[in-house]
């Protein structure tokens, strides 16, 4: 995921920037499920929503928020407006609605947003590194969770804290930059390439076509595909990655990992797998053309939709950026989404006023000078990179053996050592205590003992004696 920043009553907070939801969700000082060493939105009384319509110290002039109880849901028993939202890896975060000044690079309006007081997510650390909250940038009709709000860039664009109906976003390996109401200052009007937008809640485009290396194999005809930044991979539907993992296994065999050699082997192919590969494996693999319908042609290399990943002493792996999704298909309506796999090699504007979508192949998002005047054009976010649960690549398996002995060995050092070491404690603690004990009672049976307890005085007495007759 990559986050930017934003401000709640003139405080900063680290969010992921997704265009596949809508909601604006920041972690309260209410959350004891979230992870320590994030900071968390203040919980007080006149900022929480409550049911019912209430004007809030908010704005100018102060503005009326509403939360009724009879729609969807919204309110609990106790009369607070809450909050719940399902994301598609089943991350959920619940809480209540708070009010605040919400904005970004100095510019701030009055938003109802989703208080985190609780997260819970298939990965550990639902936020992942530094990341404290989601940003939502898809449009309204995604909004309601239950309570139907103003999403935060639609909120800015009302109280015309942005020019234009429209953000730009570039991301790349290390950073981004989120621009709200302009192109990015690095794209160039004369390049970009358009594709409509078939549907207003998701950014859903028109995929005609997936050519590999020129062939057309079946893959996509005619389906819908949305962008999503809260994506990290490419998705294709259950059939839609069949038919592109069959046409592989029978034209590229010949590279290692990609067709198993019995049916315990890994390949390559199987889910979220990932292989010693070198530059020159990388290079057998075909480029993928996505046709846009009006875009055209917009072609990826092996080394673009594959992810590299490294780790100390070990070798870099290749992980396919490419997964099957069963969620996708005919009945959700969309065959695939193009993730952070995908954006990062296009700069990407989203004109929403013209409903299109438009890429630039990628220079890299080096970083600009944001002009917060509010006479300026857009409003500039510097977007970093954050790693966690939702980082760009895991590697559950290896398909090279060599990496999966390293593994298992390491594995099972790790498990004697954390048996071994507590063990030896423990066994080490009871016989200082046994010896501990031993010698005490060695010492109470000899002061108990009426004989020893004479034989010591006769000794001490005898010496006694013994030096005065000297």
């Amino acid at each position: 995921m990559y986050a930017t920043t934003i401000e709640i009553d003139g405080r900063p907070y680290a969010v992921s920037v997704d265009t596949g939801s809508s909601s604006l969700a920041v972690i309260t000082s209410n959350c004891a499920s979230c992870p320590t060493g994030k900071r968390r939105v203040p919980i007080e009384a006149d900022r929480v929503l409550r049911c019912g319509r209430r004007t809030v110290p908010l704005g100018n002039p102060p503005e009326t928020f509403e939360c009724e109880s009879d729609r969807h849901g919204s309110c609990d028993g106790r009369g607070n407006c809450v909050y719940h939202i399902r994301y598609g890896d089943g991350t959920t975060f619940n809480g209540r609605y708070v009010v605040g000044m919400v904005g970004a690079a100095g510019r701030a309006a009055p938003m109802v947003f989703g208080g985190i007081e609780t997260a819970n997510g298939p990965n550990g650390d639902v936020f992942g590194n530094g990341i404290e909250g989601m940003l939502g940038l898809a449009y309204p009709g995604l909004s309601c969770n239950p309570l139907c709000t103003t999403p935060f860039f639609e909120t800015l664009l009302q109280h015309g804290a942005v020019p234009a109906n429209m953000f730009s976003l570039c991301v790349s390996d290390q950073q981004g930059r989120l621009v709200l109401g302009a192109l990015d200052p690095q794209m160039d009007p004369e390049q970009i390439v358009w594709t409509p937008i078939v549907h207003d809640l998701f950014y859903d485009i028109e995929l005609d076509h997936v050519y590999i290396d020129g062939h057309d194999a079946k893959i996509i005809s005619r389906h819908s595909a949305f962008v999503d930044s809260g994506t990290t991979l490419i998705a294709f539907s259950s059939a839609t990655f069949g038919t592109f993992r069959d046409y592989l296994r029978e034209h590229y065999c010949h590279i290692p990992y990609v067709c198993p050699t019995d049916p315990q082997s890994t390949s390559i192919l199987d889910h979220a797998a990932c292989a010693s590969y070198t530059e020159e494996h990388l290079a057998q693999f075909p480029n993928l053309t996505f046709v846009l319908a009006g875009a055209g042609n917009l072609t990826i290399r092996p080394d673009q939709y594959f992810v590299r990943v490294e780790r100390p002493s070990e070798p870099t792996f290749y992980c396919l950026g490419i997964i099957e999704e069963p969620l996708l298909g005919p009945g959700y309506g969309v065959e695939a989404v193009l993730g952070l796999v995908w954006l990062r090699n296009y700069m990407t504007v989203y004109d929403r006023s013209r409903r299109r979508i438009g890429f630039q192949s990628a220079r890299g998002c080096t970083p600009v000078s944001g002009d917060t005047d509010s006479n300026s054009p857009a409003t500039y976010s510097e977007a970093g990179h954050g790693a966690g649960s939702q980082s760009p690549a895991t590697v559950p398996a290896h398909p090279d053996g060599l990496s999966s002995i390293h593994d298992f060995v390491r594995k099972w050092i790790n498990v004697f050592l954390a048996i071994t070491i507590p063990t030896l404690l423990v066994s080490l603690l009871i016989w200082i205590v046994c010896w501990c004990y031993r010698k005490r009672h060695r010492e109470r049976s000899s002061i108990r003992d009426p004989e020893s307890t004479q034989t010591i005085v006769h000794l001490q007495a005898g010496s006694d004696t013994s030096n005065s007759f000297q």
